[in-house]
């Protein structure tokens, strides 16, 4: 309190506005928060390995897989194994094959192609790839073949 007994404003030394400042620029932790999902970034004209040319099974699988994952958390999903994998993870855009980098780059204009993408397992194959925008996953491909990120058969 000052002399004349009315409350003064405690002013912040430098240190103190630099952390603070330091804190807001970290990014906001989403993890708890529920998933939800945008089709603005589907890539609908790619034909090709990971295109939208849906089989009726293929769009059932999707809704279903949608459907699921509504009323989850982020937290939810991430903690979700198929074995001793992850089911649902971020996967380094530079470990994506060629032709996914180069559509990413051309399709969405991106001089400097984001360090990673998400993607959500639907299944033995199926993936849909896409990246988190806060709480939102931004969809991008529906990968029926696993084709995006090819993998060897494991365990033969």
């Amino acid at each position: 309190m000052s002399k004349s007994g009315r409350k003064t404003a405690r002013v912040p030394h430098e240190a103190s506005r630099r952390a603070e400042a330091a804190k807001a620029a970290l990014p906001v932790n989403t993890d708890k928060e529920m998933v939800r999902w945008s089709f603005r970034w589907t890539d609908v004209d790619y034909q090709g390995a990971w295109d939208w040319d849906l089989q009726s099974s293929e769009t059932k699988a999707i809704l279903r897989f949608l459907g699921d994952m509504q009323g989850k958390t982020w937290s939810e999903c991430l903690a979700g194994r198929s074995g001793e994998h992850k089911s649902h993870h971020g996967q380094p855009v530079t470990s994506l094959c060629r032709e996914a980098q180069r559509r990413l780059a051309e399709w969405l204009g991106w001089q400097d192609l984001p360090d990673e993408l998400f993607r959500f397992r639907l299944g033995g194959k199926p993936r849909l790839w896409g990246f988190r925008s806060g709480a939102v996953f931004e969809i991008i491909w529906f990968d029926r073949d696993h084709a995006v990120y090819p993998t060897g058969k494991r365990n033969t």
